[in-house]
């Protein structure tokens, strides 16, 4: 069910509940005695409560929304992705080592070895492998928690999230080891397994004919380099968000404004006097500090999130309820612009005159203005709150302002998605019991915090302060999704690509070693360095480009479902691809270069020497 109701009051728009349900209730029942409670409260007060609704679900529903669960999903499947390139490189690693004992299986075998005890000896081998490494690597997994710990120290992520090793865990990365450590090792056994015992034994040179890596190396190498390039696009698309996030136009200056939240208490403050005497002090507290260029208070601040209220404009005729428009909205003190650096398009801000109820005023942005009244100007137009049913008063607008980034979403996601409307309504017109501070300061607006601090405890010892901090600290704070995830699905791109690079060298050296007497003859016949360069750098560079032609295929229909956690990004954005292609391609040569020059070096006595 949904959050404080401390911070609202009669006629809000919203009011966030959190209840823990009774052994054996069900969500239905509860939505249910819900639905009877709201309908109650609109009997008893139809001026404020009439027409209202209720929205039932589970708190995990509320704290992680679909774009959260879309994540974690897709973080589970970049770590597959990345176990599967692991799984390629040790099933060419194995492939590489059975094709090198193929004289002593086929020996075996010559010897009355069955196929099915080849192969349980050559799985015993990968099982064993599988055992060292996952050993090592949840030893190294216990120091990554800790250095993710120290990494990530200063990312404002929600209670929740908590990076820890426990014994499921711990269960679950054993049995993902095995089972990857079988699917690694049974192709190879079963192709060593399967050879020619006569070719074998028969065959005199350094590479047997009966056993070959040909195109199923070949394959793997592929696959590591096209699932390589698809996490790549994903880690790309991240970075190019975090980067879009960091230098945005928000719209407004709050590099030098220091923040604070609190909650008036009805005990304390119970009528909108009471309140809006204590914002006229604080105010005045505010402004008269040292350092201090102005001061406001509103419900929320730019960037941070928003309320949102459906609303109807005067002279327009809607149908139904679900023809009225919704905008987000804010309530804020005079001086609430000037705080943030914004000028005005059109009229004038709120002053100490909006106080009267008499004429109730409002502030648009120029997406809200340009929405509905186009060229002309919106100065002195009226709309009210509610839908078809609502009598709420008019309210005149006085001034335009430009759009300021609204933010919300959980931990930012989506929120680039939000629709720009908004208006602003003077909290004098309407004292609220909740508000956040912004103090513009003339230096460092962290030097403010202990003035602040006192004035509040001045005013009112009993009331705390929390969310404490500047602008550009509470702006990471609710955009912590970018910062975790980004970095995050950086390191599996990181990881994939050092993987992929390692098993494309690993596949051209071995594939060098074996074709030794090739390389001898060729260069006895006349081939130069440079041919013989070209010829090791074509076959490498081939399996790039057909395994990156497939990544960029298969990142660019990943991209597409990636746009919920995207911020204002292009999941085609032609930047992202190309540095992708370039650094693959970078990579894809730097793994080719040593096996290729190592072929330039060969001695024609040596090579051309039989064993």
């Amino acid at each position: 069910m949904g959050i404080n109701p401390l911070e609202a009051e009669r006629g809000a728009e919203t009011v966030q509940v959190v209840g823990r349900l009774n052994a054996g209730v069900t969500m239905d029942q509860a939505r249910v005695q819900m639905e009877a409670i709201v309908a109650r409260l609109a009997e008893e007060y139809a001026e404020t409560n009439a027409g209202r609704g209720v929205w039932v679900q589970p708190y995990e529903d509320f704290i992680m929304p679909p774009a959260i669960v879309a994540v974690l999903w897709i973080m589970l499947a970049s770590v597959f992705g990345v176990l599967l390139i692991a799984c390629f490189n040790v099933a060419n690693l194995l492939l590489a080592r059975a094709l090198s004992r193929s004289k002593e299986v086929a020996i075996r075998s010559a010897l009355g070895a069955s196929r099915g005890q080849v192969i349980r000896q050559l799985l015993m081998e990968a099982v064993i492998l599988a055992m060292v490494g996952g050993a090592v690597g949840i030893a190294m997994a216990y120091g990554m928690q800790r250095g993710y710990d120290r990494l990530f120290v200063d990312i404002q992520k929600p209670y929740w999230i908590i990076m820890t090793i426990n014994t499921p865990t711990l269960l679950f990365a054993l049995g993902v080891t095995g089972m990857a450590a079988l699917v690694s090792g049974i192709f190879p056994a079963l192709k060593a397994s399967g050879a020619d015992v006569h070719e074998i034994l028969k065959d005199e040179s350094r590479g047997s004919t009966g056993l070959r890596m040909g195109r199923f190396s070949s394959f793997l190498v592929i696959g590591e380099i096209a699932l390589s390039c698809g996490l790549l696009v994903g880690a790309g698309m991240m970075v190019k968000s975090v980067v879009n996030l960091r230098t945005m136009d928000m719209g407004f200056d709050g590099g030098p404004v220091m923040t604070a939240r609190f909650v008036l208490p009805a005990t304390d403050y119970p009528d909108r006097v009471t309140r809006q005497q204590f914002f006229d002090e604080l105010l005045d507290g505010l402004r008269a500090l040292p350092g201090v260029e102005s001061a406001s208070l509103a419900s929320s601040l730019p960037a941070l999130g928003s309320g949102r209220a459906w609303y109807g404009v005067e002279g327009v005729a809607y149908q139904t309820d679900q023809d009225y428009p919704s905008a987000n909205v804010a309530y804020v003190m005079p001086d609430f612009f000037e705080t943030f650096g914004v000028g005005l398009l059109e009229g004038r801000s709120f002053t100490d005159q909006d106080r009267d109820e008499a004429l109730l005023t409002t502030v648009v942005n120029q997406s809200f203005a340009e929405r509905h009244f186009g060229e002309q100007s919106a100065l002195g137009r009226r709309f009210r709150l509610g839908r078809m049913e609502s009598e709420e008063p008019y309210l005149t607008i006085i001034g335009v302002v430009p759009d300021l980034h609204v933010g919300g979403g959980v931990g930012g996601l989506g929120s680039d998605a939000v629709s720009p409307e908004q208006f602003y309504r003077s909290i004098p017109q309407n004292a609220i019991s909740f508000a956040s501070m912004a103090v513009r300061a003339r230096g460092d607006p962290i030097a403010l915090t202990p003035s602040i601090r006192s004035l509040v405890q001045e005013l009112d010892p009993n009331l705390p302060l929390y969310q404490v901090g500047t602008m550009g600290e509470a702006i990471e704070t609710t955009t912590w999704a970018f910062g975790l995830f980004g970095s995050v699905f950086v390191m599996f791109g990181l990881a994939s690509l050092f993987l992929a690079g390692v098993g494309l060298y690993g596949v051209m050296a071995f594939s060098v070693g074996r074709r030794t007497q090739e390389m001898g003859v060729r260069m006895a016949l006349g081939a130069t360095d440079r041919q013989i360069m070209g010829l090791v750098l074509g076959g490498g560079m081939r399996q790039l480009g057909i395994g990156g032609a497939i990544g960029l295929g298969m990142g660019a229909i990943m991209a597409q479902q990636l746009t919920v956690v995207f911020f204002d990004v292009n999941p085609m954005e032609p930047s992202v691809f190309a540095a992708i292609v370039v650094t693959l391609g970078v990579a894809g040569i730097a793994a080719c270069i040593v096996p290729a020059l190592r072929a330039t070096r060969v001695e024609l006595v040596d090579a051309l020497r039989p064993e």
